[in-house]
């Protein structure tokens, strides 16, 4: 690990953002590992000195909007291009998504002209699968937008999340891949250890799986 990688990941661990236990992350899969990013926000602070190094990173890819999945990329989004304007010297637009009832992201038809023939940095805070990222790159890129990179906090997905992105530059301030299990390889399943229900979707697992019972 780099210093700036080190200095990240010490600033996760003393936010209290990294826990362990039992855990349905967004994308369905199981594991051991959650990182809880909302610790850090509510410490402008640490956020700030988070997004500072995705912001040099990008500097000089003439960027001119960020966005990210709602709700914590957009957080993300926000410093960013805050730290994009001072560092270029010209404003670089934030431009926020809202979540649809479906799961997929979408932007107010307001914010559009920043994207049309803009060239667009996506950002999110913990990347797994790549599932979020994917669908905001997705979205630019069908609202007429150049997509010109990637920015992370935790990349915790490995290779595997660098594929399925599938972008030009990608760059993650912490790069620690964890393991998960569909739910039907998990082990801390078969070994019934339980579900926290406060982070990530367990709830609704535990919520669906009890639904199942009752029928």
């Amino acid at each position: 690990m780099n210093e700036t990688e080190l200095e990240a990941l010490k600033l996760f661990n003393s936010c209290g953002a990294i826990i362990k236990g039992h855990f349905v992350y967004a994308s369905g899969r199981h594991g051991t590992i959650y990182v809880n990013t909302k610790t850090l926000f509510s410490d402008s602070k640490a956020i700030s000195k988070l997004c500072r190094p995705i912001a040099e990173r990008f500097k000089n890819s003439a960027v001119n909007s960020v966005t990210g999945p709602a709700n914590n990329g957009v957080v993300v989004a926000s410093w960013v291009a805050e730290h994009l304007s001072n560092l270029c010297l010209r404003k670089v637009t934030f431009v926020p998504t809202v979540k649809t009832l479906g799961n997929d992201f979408l932007i107010r038809r307001i914010f559009r002209n920043q994207i049309f023939n803009k060239r667009v940095l996506v950002v999110e805070d913990v990347l797994t699968t790549g599932g979020s990222a994917r669908k905001v790159i997705d979205l630019v890129l069908a609202l007429g937008g150049n997509v010109v990179g990637l920015g992370v906090f935790y990349n915790r997905g490995g290779e595997i999340s660098r594929d399925g992105v599938d972008v030009l530059d990608f760059f993650a301030l912490v790069n620690v891949p964890h393991q998960s299990w569909s739910e039907s390889e998990c082990p801390l399943c078969k070994n019934g250890i339980p579900i926290n229900p406060d982070f990530g979707r367990g709830k609704e697992f535990l919520a669906r799986k009890r639904s199942t019972l009752t029928v």
